[in-house]
């Protein structure tokens, strides 16, 4: 008897750190890894500026380039588990990009599968590169000499504006939304897409769970709207309170494996913030717990729930807050003048100045503490029987 040979790939969360008493952290890091002062980039730590992005990196970025299909090449994400088309195709429509995904592509058998799809916010940043610029993305995507603002379509609609999509951007930044009048996100305006397939180890889903055409919200499935959002939720967002330190509640993200204070303070500049969760809530052990910090932009859009208007996070986070919450990303592209923000509000990940914008600061830490993490992957195995 012969058995057709069987390509599988998997990735494992074989970890060679034992956890038995909480959850490893599991989203993939920004790609920052250098630190910033006042005066630009320095190696880490920088006195006076502690817990940066690039201090905490639990799940290096990494690919692999599939060429099985010479002309259909695939990116596999080793953190995420997630394949993607490196080819990029552009001038679409909103409704076109869903269709060109989960029609087109899967028509064709693309790479040899059928189950291409428009990536929903969450996954599609989780590829953002923070550490790069023009493009911020890693060149195994094959984005070279981008057009000035190559944005990318989500399968991800802005909840309390039915005409409009969420973008993310990969050109001088990573910032995800719309950016008004020169790069509106309306549905039938154009931008590129790129294709993807499978379920996102440890990237928690976006909170929509519904439908919607060019103008309003319809009962899934839309017709000649395929592939939406809420037809693929891989990790539904899931929470948990420790309220165990009387007013200093915790709240752990099931998905990610990270921590969070219930409480945020604010408002402050950058530098402050930093300070205010590497010194000052370590220094008085909040909630009896150590490791404290300022989120990176990824940790900080793990949380936007886009299934809610004008206040995008889940009500145990307590009353909406219309701010920004600081990162500990910096904005390479002017090099060390800006850091990511996260607006609560609406979920819109923009850029502030680090000393004339202030903003609130919500700490995390990874309940495992700041160690390394060393992935297990199987990459593309394939048996042979005959």
């Amino acid at each position: 008897m012969r058995i057709a040979a069987i390509a599988c790939f998997s990735v494992l969360g074989a970890l060679a750190v034992s956890v038995s008493a909480a959850q490893q952290c599991t989203l993939p890091a920004t790609g920052q890894n250098l630190c910033y002062g006042w005066g630009g980039s320095e190696p880490c730590p920088v006195p006076g500026f502690p817990g940066q992005d690039a201090e905490h990196v639990y799940n290096p970025m990494s690919y692999l380039l599939d060429t099985s299909v010479p002309e259909e090449p695939t990116v596999r994400d080793l953190v995420t588990g997630l394949e993607w088309t490196q080819t990029r195709w552009e001038s679409m429509t909103w409704q076109a990009a869903l269709q060109w995904c989960a029609d087109s592509l899967n028509a064709r058998h693309y790479g040899g599968h059928t189950d291409w799809r428009l990536p929903d916010v969450k996954e599609l940043a989780s590829i953002s590169d923070f550490g790069r610029s023009s493009p911020a993305i890693d060149p195994v995507f094959a984005l070279e000499s981008p057009p000035l603002e190559p944005r990318f379509w989500s399968s991800t609609t802005v909840h309390q504006s039915p005409d409009q999509a969420w973008e993310v951007a990969f050109a001088t930044g990573n910032d995800i939304g719309c950016a008004g009048e020169y790069h509106p996100c309306t549905k039938t305006n154009i931008a590129f897409v790129r294709a993807v397939r499978g379920d996102a180890t440890g990237v928690p889903a976006t909170g929509q769970t519904r439908c919607y055409d060019n103008t309003s919200e319809q009962p899934c499935p839309v017709a000649g709207f395929p592939g939406h959002d809420a037809e693929h939720v891989g990790n539904p967002m899931s929470y948990v309170e420790d309220s165990s330190v009387p007013v200093q509640e915790v709240i752990q993200d099931l998905v990610t494996g990270l921590e969070w204070t219930k409480q945020h303070w604010g408002s402050m500049d950058w530098q402050d913030a930093l300070q205010w969760c590497a010194d000052s809530l370590n220094a008085i052990a909040y909630s009896g717990r150590q490791a404290w910090r300022l989120p990176n932009a990824k940790e900080l859009q793990s949380i936007v729930d886009y299934g809610r208007a004008y206040d995008a996070m889940d009500p145990i986070w307590g009353p909406p807050f219309g701010g920004h919450y600081w990162s500990g990303t910096t904005w390479v592209h002017v090099e060390y003048g800006a850091a990511w923000v996260m607006s609560p509000g609406d979920g819109t990940i923009r850029v502030l100045p680090k000393v004339s914008a202030s903003a609130h600061v919500r700490a995390v830490r990874c309940q495992t503490g700041p160690t390394r993490v060393q992935k297990t992957t199987w990459g593309a195995i394939k048996s042979m029987y005959r």
